[in-house]
């Protein structure tokens, strides 16, 4: 059964600070989940960029602060943003919120984010590419240059997830997934690879990954894919 968390359609008011930037936001979620919440802003904000939240739990008096990062953003109309906040540590006033508002997992458990871990593998100028990407996942984070350095990493920490950072047209990204499956059969297997590249081989691809993230996707796309529910 699938344990990913359910949004609720929940209006809280918050208190927005952008890392870096004095200038402080008031904004209404349109729902929420013991991974983050939706925001309308009259303002686009960065993509990867750390965002500090607060409000009040009115029913408790507890104030809530926590660390977020931005997702995503849809423009809704001229002038008006849906953004996306994702907690990469939520804690555990948070997670008590989403529990009374009924924002919770299918099991009937709240889904407290935890700090995956995961190895990264790929050439040094795709890993440079892509680092800010990592940074900014709240993930416990370690890159490898190859499939021998991967092997090392495998033997050596539990990962929950290994991702080859390679296109899918290239052939060397079956043999860091291999190694994944043969040492860490339980990790999740991603290549994270450009939309319109097509496979060089789609039986390795049903065999070995568990699922392609799109290169132009973002960090929600990153947290959705490795924190899916395994099948």
């Amino acid at each position: 059964m699938s344990r990913k968390a359910q949004r609720l359609q929940v209006n809280l008011t918050l208190t927005l600070t952008l890392d870096g930037d004095p200038i402080t936001l008031a904004a209404t979620t349109t729902n929420i989940s013991s991974a983050g919440c939706l925001v309308r802003l009259d303002r686009e904000l960065p993509i990867g960029r750390i965002i500090h939240v607060a409000l009040l739990d009115d029913e408790t008096g507890n104030l809530i602060d926590m660390d977020g990062v931005i997702a995503r953003q849809e423009i809704i109309i001229d002038g008006q943003w849906a953004t996306g906040i994702h907690f990469p540590d939520p804690g555990l006033t948070w997670a008590e919120l989403c529990r009374r508002k009924g924002a919770i997992t299918k099991t009937g458990l709240v889904q407290v984010a935890r700090r995956y871990r995961i190895l990264v593998v790929g050439d040094e100028a795709r890993i440079r590419g892509a680092l800010a990407l990592y940074v900014t996942s709240g993930f416990d984070v370690r890159f490898a240059g190859g499939v021998d350095n991967a092997r090392e990493a495998l033997a050596s920490v539990h990962l929950d997830a290994v991702i080859a950072e390679r296109e899918l047209s290239d052939p060397e990204w079956v043999g860091i997934l291999e190694a994944a499956l043969e040492k860490q059969p339980a990790a999740r297997r991603l290549v994270r690879s450009s939309r319109e590249v097509q496979p060089f081989d789609e039986k390795e691809v049903a065999r070995l990954v568990h699922r392609v993230v799109d290169i132009e996707g973002g960090v929600e796309a990153l947290i959705d894919a490795i924190t899916a529910a395994r099948l």
